[in-house]
């Protein structure tokens, strides 16, 4: 896999919609898969994830002392792996993501 940077500049093969908060709040947190590649290599050779909030764009916080969100943030070498992550994280915090979404922009195979 390889990233055209100039189409997808952050390098996000996958998102995840999150919602949070009461019913009727319209809070989404957004989950993202981010394709890393190392100095030396073509192409894409692990992979990293993050949450961040969805309007804002900005990182969710408070995530100092949180072993499963440093794990995400480590990362893994396949795709699964983070999403498994991303998955122990949410149910952690009791939350499930309603829709994933592979970003095809900018990402050749």
């Amino acid at each position: 896999m390889q990233i055209d940077y100039l189409k997808n500049p952050l390098a996000i093969v996958k998102r995840f919609d999150i919602p949070y908060g009461n019913p009727g709040e319209n809070l989404h947190l957004e989950g993202r898969i981010i394709g890393r590649t190392e100095e030396g290599y073509d192409g894409v050779n692990w992979f990293s994830g993050e949450v961040v909030y969805q309007k804002q764009r900005s990182e969710v916080g408070g995530q100092l002392l949180d072993k499963l969100h440093h794990d995400l943030k480590r990362g893994a070498p396949t795709i699964m792996g983070v999403k498994l992550m991303l998955k122990k994280w949410c149910d952690s915090m009791r939350l499930k993501w309603v829709l994933e979404e592979d970003v095809l922009e900018g990402v050749r195979f």
